[in-house]
């Protein structure tokens, strides 16, 4: 991927059966364009996330294709992690992973959690939850939970692999103004993060990538 390019949503067919599609292992994402982008440590930006900080890798690589069917959009990621982690507790934290959408070209967003005069759209699956959050943020300590985000998610951990995939899905259509607007010919900005927590990872300690990515569906 180069700096600025933007990449086609792959069009997919509409699943004939509920959960085709979605669940992370559909052969549908066999036959779409893969993509790869390296996540870095986020910066930390209060004491508390240095305090926090282990010897957690210094990237990974996040694998990810992005489709829709004419009615939904789907983000379906794929990374490595040496554990499973499913519970949060007091000193237990679950795997997560997010994806983050500005809500207009990416220009003067900041893919940073955004800003108080460019906020941005976050979907966020945690191992440890069955429903996907829908979510709003205009910088950091800001993130907001939207109301009827309509966010779908699956994830699948495989043991011989040692990674996650995770498919989040939005229908197209969306009412509310903190929601990303996923129109055709409208460019798309997207931004990925992941937690893991047997690297006590949660919160602001993440791997992020370091750009937007920005997509775009067919007019």
């Amino acid at each position: 991927m180069q700096a600025g390019q933007i990449l086609p949503v792959a069009a997919i067919a509409r699943p004939t059966a509920a959960g085709d599609g979605v669940f992370p292992d559909a052969a549908t994402w066999e036959r779409i364009a893969h993509y790869r982008i390296v996540l870095r440590p986020a910066p930390p930006v209060h004491p508390s996330a240095v305090m926090r900080e282990t010897q957690s890798p210094q990237s990974t690589v996040l694998h990810f294709s992005v489709a829709s069917d004419g009615a939904r959009f789907f983000v379906r990621l794929q990374w490595h992690d040496d554990t499973r982690d499913v519970v949060s507790a007091f000193d237990r934290f679950a795997d997560a992973a997010a994806v983050e959408l500005a809500l207009d070209d990416g220009v003067r967003t900041s893919y940073m959690m955004g800003s108080a005069d460019a906020p941005v759209n976050i979907w966020l699956w945690k191992a440890d939850t069955p429903a996907a959050q829908d979510l709003a943020a205009a910088g950091f300590g800001t993130t907001t939970a939207l109301a009827a985000g309509g966010i779908a998610a699956a994830g699948r951990y495989v043991t011989g692999d040692r990674s996650w995939t995770v498919v989040f899905a939005r229908p197209l259509r969306t009412t509310d103004e903190h929601q990303a607007v996923l129109a055709p010919g409208r460019a798309i900005p997207l931004a990925f993060a992941v937690w893991d927590g047997s690297l006590d990872q949660r919160d602001g300690h993440k791997l992020t990538s370091t750009h937007w990515v920005t997509f775009q569906l067919p007019p």
